[in-house]
């Protein structure tokens, strides 16, 4: 438990309401759509305040700034570089056919990765076998415990 949670008492930073988790359920509701509210507003202000700050720095041409006990950093304007790994794999191994490099180096520079996703619709169809193949897949499953978040309307909005 969290030294908020022990507290259990939490003000309305918009309406200056004190709470406890005794509060009428609505209260509580209106509470998480007020604190939700402010955080998108401050999440905003941030991007904004951040992007100034960033645009300083460009102007300087410098990425990290320190005065007064604050020290800040951010990348450069430097793009940066993406490639199409598929297709530049395929034309490197083309290369290696032709002997104008080695596989290792097509190796070195593009990686192939494999994942696998399971699909509850096909693992549920297994499951319905029963017997060896329903004991596989289960001895392959695991739960897990999910975050569960309210939705709030409110009536007026």
């Amino acid at each position: 438990m969290t030294a908020i949670e022990r507290a259990q008492q939490f003000f309305n930073p918009l309406t200056g309401e004190a709470l406890t988790l005794a509060s009428d359920t609505a209260d509580l509701a209106r509470l998480v759509d007020d604190l939700r509210e402010l955080k998108r507003v401050h999440d905003e202000h941030i991007k904004i305040v951040s992007r100034e700050i960033v645009s300083r720095m460009d102007r300087a041409a410098s990425w990290t700034y320190q005065a007064q006990g604050v020290k800040v950093t951010a990348p450069s304007p430097v793009p940066v570089e993406e490639f199409d790994g598929a297709a530049l794999r395929e034309a490197l191994l083309d290369l290696a056919d032709r002997d104008a490099l080695t596989y290792v180096a097509v190796d070195a520079a593009v990686q192939a990765v494999v994942s696998y996703k399971p699909i509850k619709k096909g693992i549920n169809a297994l499951r319905k076998l029963g017997g060896e193949v329903g004991e596989v897949v289960n001895a392959h499953m695991r739960t897990v415990e999910r975050e569960r978040r309210i939705t709030v309307t409110r009536a007026n909005a």
